[in-house]
């Protein structure tokens, strides 16, 4: 969503986050479901999640991230972890609200990605906030949180 994003940068680096999150999680041979504002889509491979990735722009006319969340959460059901990634415009309130949406015995983090911030993490009640400044920071930061 247009709204969610401070600059082209900020979405390009949330593109490229959820795809080297979904390559990592397909190449472990887990099942993924990778979900835009306006599109839903399973990948088997990892080049076939990043030629849809590619593909992926801002959309004006999406809904807000809790209404995101809330449609994944009622069709696609059985997840261990919900990753969101977002950018840095995003208000708490609209976190919270997306959190409701997923079960709470499902492992939910945010990934705020917000180019040359410093990386860092935060709690939010049951769920972590991950703010991420660069690419190059995803795997500390994904093992800080998983530790």
């Amino acid at each position: 969503r247009l709204d969610d994003y401070l600059s082209d940068d900020e979405f390009e680096l949330a593109v490229s986050v959820a795809g080297s999150l979904g390559v990592q999680c397909l190449s472990e041979s887990q099942t993924l479901t990778a979900t835009t504002s306006t599109q839903t889509f399973r990948s088997p491979t990892p080049k076939q999640l990043l030629d849809r990735l590619s593909g992926v722009d801002f959309e004006r006319s999406a809904g807000r991230m809790s209404d995101v969340v809330r449609h994944n959460a009622r069709t696609h059901d059985g997840a261990s972890v919900a990753i969101i990634v977002c950018g840095s415009i995003v208000d708490q309130a609209e976190l919270r609200r997306a959190r409701r949406h997923v079960s709470l015995d499902v492992r939910t983090f945010v990934i705020v990605c917000s180019p040359g911030a410093q990386q860092g993490v935060r709690p939010m009640g049951d769920f972590d906030i991950v703010t991420l400044g660069e690419l190059a920071d995803l795997p500390s930061m994904m093992r800080r949180i998983t530790a």
